[in-house]
């Protein structure tokens, strides 16, 4: 997703590996739209920003590499800190100043997700 995938762009996928790891990128649809976001935590685990916008998962800070500007919790979204249900996954986009992602719609089964387009 570097530099940035932004509206507009025409992005083909398909996923060969039916397992799923942390910071993997996957393409799912949230009520008919379709997102794309990069997998920061999975089942069972514990996400929550920090006051300066910290991404944490089970109380430690992440290094988000892949991001351009730290991430916020979102005014409209989810209550934080939450706990991602089992075969769910916590998906970030890479610019989460304005990207809509699980901080507004919680966390994504994997069932969801899309395996070509």
């Amino acid at each position: 997703m570097k530099p940035k995938i932004k509206a507009g762009d025409l992005m083909l996928f398909y996923r060969l590996d039916q397992t799923y790891q942390i910071k993997d990128v996957h393409v799912y649809t949230i009520e008919d739209t379709t997102y794309v976001g990069r997998a920061v935590a999975k089942g069972g685990d514990e996400v929550n920003i920090s006051k300066d916008r910290q991404l944490q998962v089970n109380t430690n800070t992440v290094m988000e590499t892949d991001k351009y500007y730290p991430t916020g919790e979102d005014e409209d979204g989810i209550s934080l800190p939450v706990t991602v249900p089992s075969q769910s996954y916590f998906l970030l986009c890479d610019l989460c100043e304005s990207g809509k992602d699980t901080r507004i719609f919680g966390a994504v089964n994997r069932q969801k997700f899309q395996e070509k387009s």
